[in-house]
């Protein structure tokens, strides 16, 4: 056995050639799929392995780690924001229009008229108006509603579907309108 054979066998603690020639075709292997990789969009997209063959691993490693890390944050905030009970009320809200109401996905893509969205700002109103509207809104509905909010009203909806509550469950409303037109927007691009 030649001394470059020997060194490299000590080198890698391996004891055959037979061994060194599997991790050889092993650390092959690995070079052509980062070959692959680092061409097309990644993660390791532009990256190029270490000088050093035995560092590859390693460098990989690193930079998955931080990847992991960067996008745990991420998720860890998507989580919270899923599980906030104003999230859960306006998806709630949301399932009672279609469910209770029966505006659907298909009856919502009939609104060309950004109703939707103006409907959703009347209640966003709503929920900012004055503490002397507000509380004439919570005591009589929409009979205390402002002239002003009422007249901002889509004109192709009843004003009788106006019904405001409390600050809190007009915000509710607000957004479950809100989410049903970018729905209904992402919908009619996604005709297109």
């Amino acid at each position: 056995m030649n001394s470059d054979l020997k060194h490299a066998l000590e080198m890698t603690g391996l004891t055959t050639i037979e061994e060194l020639i599997d991790m050889a075709n092993v650390g092959q292997s690995l070079l052509s799929a980062i070959d692959t990789y680092t061409k097309a969009p990644s993660l390791i997209e532009d990256w190029s392995p270490a000088d050093d063959p035995a560092e590859i691993v390693g460098d990989l490693y690193n930079r998955f780690e931080e990847s992991i890390n960067c996008h745990k944050a991420d998720l860890e905030r998507l989580k919270a924001a899923q599980q906030t009970k104003a999230v859960e009320d306006m998806l709630v809200e949301r399932r009672r229009q279609v469910e209770v109401e029966g505006w659907t996905p298909a009856h919502d893509d009939q609104h060309e008229d950004f109703s939707l969205a103006k409907a959703a700002s009347v209640y966003a109103a709503a929920a900012a108006a004055c503490r002397a509207d507000r509380a004439v809104m919570d005591q009589f509905g929409l009979p205390g509603t402002p002239g002003k909010l009422q007249e901002l009203w889509p004109l192709s909806w009843d004003i009788s579907w106006l019904k405001p509550t409390s600050r809190r469950r007009d915000l509710i409303k607000a957004a479950a309108l809100i989410f049903a037109e970018i729905e209904r927007l992402d919908r009619a691009e996604g005709a297109r």
